[in-house]
């Protein structure tokens, strides 16, 4: 009996090390396990975090085009809203009173009014000296083409050259507002005409092209709802141009000239971006 008792204290004091230090590994290696679930849940939840940013980017990137489709829609309405309007303006001008009926039909010995001079508008673009802006220009050549085209008719020109426009087809939108120009120099749409070809030029990085056509319409329809857009976008032409001095030039003129407008309170946001605030 006293031996198998030795026997026991004898085990039970060489296995005690060997306990201790498995149940040291057991710990050590729960502890691990519990740190590796640790990182892989901080893992999951920082993949869910940049998961929903992502998914908060594509959402503005949806709005953004839906706004940027909706601008586009809005600016077509404008253009024709102005139109009516001007066409009612014209006629409210030239309706003669009954009064002053009887005396134009008689015999005038005033001579008529020479016909005002039309517009000459190259279909070939003009050449202007492009300065480094980091964007390659796009070749643009504007195209006629008149294929289901009222060509009698400058509304149908005109709708025909923004259908073009939208799809990014600028060869054929600049031909045929050009053509509307050339033809048409005198009707409504003529000044928004040049803008989009301006505009044409623009989104082909042909900065300096696209000033000569935005330039076109604050020379030939100073008075037209197209001046403020123009000054806007000669502005924002310059500083594709890298040219900073004609830039804040101007975003300036739009800011004195037409305070209220769209154009201006973009013309304000981007002086501060350049000045940093200090004008």
């Amino acid at each position: 009996m006293k031996w198998f008792l030795r026997k026991i204290v004898y085990i039970f004091f060489f296995s005690t090390p060997f306990i201790f230090a498995s149940c040291a590994t057991t710990n050590r290696s729960s502890a691990q396990i519990y740190d590796l679930k640790q990182q892989v849940m901080d893992l999951q939840r920082s993949n869910a975090l940049l998961q929903g940013r992502v998914e908060q980017l594509e959402r503005k990137t949806y709005l953004l085009n839906l706004m940027q489709d909706r601008i586009e829609d809005l600016s077509l309405k404008v253009d024709s809203l102005s139109q009516k309007i001007k066409k009612e303006r014209k006629l409210m001008v030239e309706k003669p009173c009954p009064e002053k009926s009887k005396v134009v039909s008689q015999p005038s010995s005033q001579p008529t009014a020479a016909p005002a001079t039309t517009i000459e508008v190259s279909s070939s673009p003009p050449q202007a000296e492009e300065v480094n802006s980091g964007e390659s220009p796009v070749p643009l050549n504007p195209r006629l083409d008149l294929k289901g085209v009222d060509a009698d008719s400058p509304e149908n020109i005109y709708s025909a050259a923004m259908r073009y426009l939208k799809k990014k087809d600028y060869d054929r939108a600049a031909g045929l507002f050009l053509y509307l120009v050339q033809r048409f120099p005198k009707s409504d749409l003529a000044d928004n005409a040049l803008y989009w070809t301006g505009e044409c030029y623009y989104a082909t990085h042909n900065y300096g092209n696209a000033i000569k056509y935005f330039d076109m319409v604050l020379n030939n329809y100073p008075d037209g709802n197209k001046v403020p857009d123009s000054m806007l976008k000669i502005a924002f032409s310059y500083g594709k141009m890298n040219k900073r001095e004609k830039e804040v030039e101007y975003l300036k003129m739009v800011i004195n000239n037409y305070p209220w407008s769209s154009p201006a309170k973009i013309a304000k946001t981007r002086l501060k971006e350049i000045t940093g605030g200090s004008q």
